[in-house]
């Protein structure tokens, strides 16, 4: 590879990385009369993980008094994906408990990582409330970074790229000329296992997809490199060391 090439090379890959972090800000609508839909909200769950959704439906006029039951009042959820398609529109049931509505919603609804708009509502004989919001699914299951600790992992990434490139080109060289030794086998492995520690450290705190799909391409190329090639140019060294002195 040029190295004239290498930095404008990194840049570009860095500029993708930003440009594919951009987060929505989520925000949550209710809507209210003569009842109030109360449930737990999950905002951030893992890529295909199943969710348990729950709702109790209270009168607003006398509170958890006067909870209503599904003898008067049927529940729906409409979940949309990104582009404002349906995913699901499904009906609650009425859980074994006898206290609130529940409905199961498979995990496979949730297959890719991005934003699912909902909308849930409760319709009785003389009232009718909803809320919308949405639900975010993530590699981790965690809110993906942004700010300060965004700015951070797009710089590492920057300088993982730089520092991994460089490390494996100077080795590959000294391999080339067979004059590596027990020195270039430690930085090779080092390199591997620092970017193996960022791949974990964005799975959990990026976790945006495509980024992570790079870093999982470049973690096998890094990993075949450091784990197999180079050791072999390193047995060639040695190799060559002891035919010299012969």
């Amino acid at each position: 590879m040029n190295k004239r090439l290498l930095l404008p090379l990194l840049l570009v890959c860095t500029l993708v990385c930003l440009v594919h972090s951009v987060s929505a800000v989520k925000e949550t609508q209710v809507i209210d009369s003569g009842c109030e839909i109360r449930t737990p909200v999950t905002e951030y769950l893992k890529v295909g993980e199943d969710i348990k959704s729950h709702l109790h439906v209270i009168n607003i006029t006398t509170g958890s008094l006067n909870s209503l039951t599904n003898d008067s009042t049927t529940c729906y959820i409409h979940l949309y994906n990104e582009t404002g398609s349906h995913i699901i529109e499904q009906d609650y049931g009425w859980d074994s408990n006898d206290l609130e509505w529940a409905l199961t919603i498979n995990g496979g609804n949730f297959s890719t990582a991005q934003d699912y708009p909902f909308y849930i509502q409760c319709t009785s004989t003389d009232s009718v409330c909803a809320v919308s919001g949405m639900v975010t699914s993530t590699l981790s299951g965690e809110p993906q970074a942004t700010g300060n600790l965004l700015a951070l992992m797009i710089i590492l990434c920057f300088i993982m790229f730089v520092g991994t490139i460089y490390t494996l080109l100077k080795g590959f060289e000294r391999g080339a000329n067979l004059e590596m030794d027990l020195s270039d086998i430690v930085k090779s492995f080092t390199a591997f296992g620092v970017f193996l520690l960022y791949y974990w450290f964005a799975w959990n705190y990026w976790g945006d997809t495509f980024v992570m799909s790079l870093l999982e391409s470049t973690l096998w190329v890094v990993g075949f490199m450091s784990l197999f090639v180079t050791p072999i140019f390193f047995g060639f060294s040695i190799m060559k060391r002891v035919a010299d002195k012969a």
